[in-house]
Parts: C-alpha cells; sequence; structure tokens
C-alpha cells in the first residue's frame, strides 16, 4: 500500500510547505500456535503412533522368524553334508554327556558356525542352562560348561530325537523305543512332515502324540511353562510349543525345507514312525 502524504496546514505551513508526514499501515505481527491446536497436534501425533507401532512390532517379528529360518535352513544343510558323509546315518544320539549336543558336533565337524545358534527371538541368556521363548539353552561362556554341555555350547534350536540314529552305548534311547527312532534318512517315508530342528527350549526332545495320553504329548500348559518349570524332562512337546514366532514355531524338515509351523499344528508332523498325526491340538492359553 503506498504511504498517504499530508500537507501540513496553519501558519507554518509556508515554513514547512515541503515537508510531509508520511503514516504507514501498521503490520500485523505474525501469531504463534494456540494451546488449543497444539493440543491437536499432540492428538493427531498420538493417534498417528498408535497406528504405527503395531505394524513396526508386527515387522520386526517378521524380520525375527526370517532371520530364524535362515539359521534352520543352514543346519539342515550341514546335516544333508552328514548325512552324505555317514552312509545315510542321522547323529548317533549318546546321551548328550559323552559327546556334547549335536549343534557343538556339527560345529567340531564342518564349520565354526556359531552365527546360527540362536534364533532373533532367544538371545538372552539362562541362569539354569534350560531356555525358554527368550532365553536359550546351555551356556555361551567358554569358562561354564554343566552336564550335558561342554564349554562354549549354547543354542535356542533343538533336534528331534527322534532323528538320531543309537549307538551301542546308548541302545534305547531317551524314550525307551528305539524301534521309533528314524536312524537314517532313507528311512524316512514323509520327509515334508518329519522335522529335524526347530526352536526349543533344550537341545531336544522326544515328543508323542496325544493318542499316548503321555506327558510328554501335551501341550505346555501355560504360556511360560518353560521358563516357571525349566526341566520338567517328561513334557517333550512342551520344549517346543513355545510363544517364539506368533503363536509358531520354525522347523527345518528332512527334505531340506524350512517353515514356520503354528502351536496348534505340532500334533500334525510326523515325528517319529508310530506317530499317530492330529491336525489341530487346542492350547489353554
Amino acid at each position: 500500500m503506498l504511504p498517504t502524504t499530508l500537507p501540513l496546514s496553519g501558519p507554518s505551513e509556508r515554513k514547512f510547505s515541503k515537508r510531509t508526514l508520511q503514516f504507514f499501515p501498521k503490520r500485523i505481527a505474525n501469531s504463534g500456535f494456540t494451546l488449543i491446536e497444539l493440543l491437536v497436534v499432540i492428538a493427531i501425533i498420538a493417534i498417528l503412533a498408535a497406528m504405527l507401532l503395531p505394524a513396526l512390532s508386527r515387522a520386526k517379528m517378521k524380520a525375527h522368524s526370517a532371520h530364524c529360518i535362515s539359521n534352520l535352513r543352514q543346519w539342515s544343510m550341514i546335516v544333508s553334508m552328514y548325512v552324505t558323509d555317514n552312509r545315510d546315518f542321522y547323529m548317533a544320539d549318546s546321551g548328550g554327556e559323552e559327546n556334547g549336543t549335536w549343534m557343538l558336533q556339527l560345529t567340531n565337524l564342518y564349520a565354526n558356525i556359531a552365527q546360527f545358534r540362536l534364533c532373533p527371538t532367544a538371545t538372552q541368556p539362562s541362569a539354569s542352562g534350560y531356555g525358554n521363548t527368550r532365553q536359550f539353552w546351555g551356556f555361551n561362556s567358554p569358562n561354564q560348561g554343566i552336564g550335558y554341555f561342554r564349554k562354549g555350547d549354547y543354542g535356542s534350536y533343538g533336534i528331534n530325537h527322534w532323528i538320531n540314529s543309537l549307538p551301542p552305548s546308548f541302545p534305547s534311547g531317551w524314550r525307551q523305543q528305539p524301534s521309533w527312532q528314524w536312524s537314517k534318512a532313507s528311512t524316512v517315508f514323509s520327509p515334508t512332515l518329519v522335522p529335524v530342528f526347530g526352536d526349543c527350549a533344550w537341545y531336544g526332545g522326544n515328543p508323542f502324540d496325544i493318542a499316548s495320553k503321555l506327558n510328554g504329548g501335551l501341550p505346555a500348559p501355560t504360556r511360560d511353562w518353560n521358563e516357571v518349570h525349566p526341566m520338567t524332562w517328561d513334557y517333550d512337546m512342551a520344549r517346543f510349543c513355545m510363544d517364539r514366532h506368533s503363536r509358531a514355531v520354525n522347523f527345518s524338515f528332512v527334505d531340506g525345507s524350512t517353515r514356520a509351523v503354528k502351536l496348534t499344528a505340532l500334533w500334525s508332523l510326523q515325528w517319529h514312525r508310530k506317530f499317530q498325526t492330529t491336525e489341530y491340538v487346542a492350547l489353554k492359553w
């Protein structure tokens, strides 16, 4: 806007005829946010965060599961090499203490593959040496080893003990059913359904079926069963029945495939030769 010019009037008009007064319009100062506006913005941010955080959490869980499956795929490849090198036989289960766990044996035979030991969801150490949903079994300290575990032997995956071959020193296996053992890869009649390794609270287990009516075939009674009741040895299926990947656990199978298995579908797998499969078993939690 152009300034407004007004001539001076009065007695001093001639003296100050050339002087003028200029009036400029007053500029309006920029105003900030009001309190109400700030509260509205904060509320919108809170709503967006509430919408995005669950999605980010799900994405993180999926990434952990994918990493876990990748680890199991590496172990599956190593087992294939072992079977090829040992006339079709799986690793001998000598009762744990004689040669250490399967993970230690394979690591010593083929390579230092410590980066595949842990599921990214279970990276916390366990004080007792028994794992659970978030903690791994064994001890990652090079100076600590108890019972089944040699020093520095640890992991978050367990073997299906029904896969193992049995040496003369351990002829009946863990559950005194040697005829149920697969022992050799060529004896497996459903390679896509027979698990080799999977997420586990211990370094292995011998799950029974529901029809057996034994504790070894029951699901974990509670979500935190392995944490609250560690080393409950007769609950074999419960060692695998953990909420580690959104109510699922990951497995590798005899055919070399790897995939997630819902907890309610663990009994649909062919764990041993005589296992009576059940498509769905409900959990209490």
